[in-house]
């Protein structure tokens, strides 16, 4: 999942204001390398990933997510992949399409992944702030570098979530793949995809490429988001 050292610890004591946002810096930082993948990821995992991040205890409440259409052991459909991409992100990506969020135990000494019961939130000042520098960089692309040419990236029939690790390893961007429609099947990770993605016009080409599978991309939660051309 996440592959550089823990954050600074942050004691579950605090755990009741998690839903105001403010207990642990880790909801704000952003510069951690997530790989959260539907055929990896379970909640029981997701959990586990953000006991580590938080130093908080993370519970699931089986029952309460049961009733939201999961279970904790098994797929968590949603993919997000990349970094710059803070924890409220995260949980906006993976969890609340499914109608489960993270709350904070009566007792207030633990977090518990659980039926979502927030309204949505305003985007904080983190998530505008990266918003608009994906916006910036799909519509004016990426240039070239010192001694290095801005090439395109040529795919062939490659599954969508390879083609998705290609872009963003190659222009260094964080990418998810809609976790509703990924559960109710309008979206295929697997599905195949061709095209050439140009550095100097990353939005069109993204989209040219998605266009005969029905999907196109936007910006959301601090990715470039793959998601149904219904949803638009």
């Amino acid at each position: 999942m996440a592959s550089t050292p823990g954050p600074p610890a942050c004691s579950s004591t605090r755990a009741a204001s998690w839903s105001a946002r403010q207990v642990c810096p880790t909801w704000k930082r952003s510069n951690f390398f997530w790989s959260f993948e539907s055929s990896e990821t379970t909640l029981s995992k997701f959990a586990d990933v953000l006991q580590r991040w938080t130093k908080c205890d993370v519970a699931v409440d089986a029952d309460a997510v049961k009733a939201c259409g999961l279970t904790p052991d098994g797929p968590l459909p949603g993919v997000v992949i990349g970094h710059h991409v803070t924890l409220r992100s995260v949980e906006e990506l993976l969890l609340a399409p499914h109608g489960v969020g993270v709350e904070s135990s009566a007792d207030g000494n633990k977090l518990i992944i659980t039926k979502r019961s927030r309204t949505k939130a305003a985007e904080s000042y983190f998530q505008k702030l990266r918003g608009k520098e994906l916006i910036d960089r799909l519509d004016r692309g990426t240039g070239a570098t010192a001694g290095k040419e801005a090439n395109p990236l040529e795919m062939k029939d490659q599954p969508l979530i390879e083609a998705v690790k290609m872009v963003g390893r190659e222009f260094d961007l964080p990418f998810g793949l809609d976790a509703k429609a990924m559960r109710v099947k309008t979206l295929d990770p697997m599905a195949k995809v061709s095209g050439s993605i140009e550095p100097g016009d990353l939005r069109k080409s993204l989209i040219k490429m998605l266009t005969p599978l029905g999907l196109t991309v936007e910006i959301r939660s601090e990715v470039v988001l793959i998601t149904p051309r219904d949803n638009e």
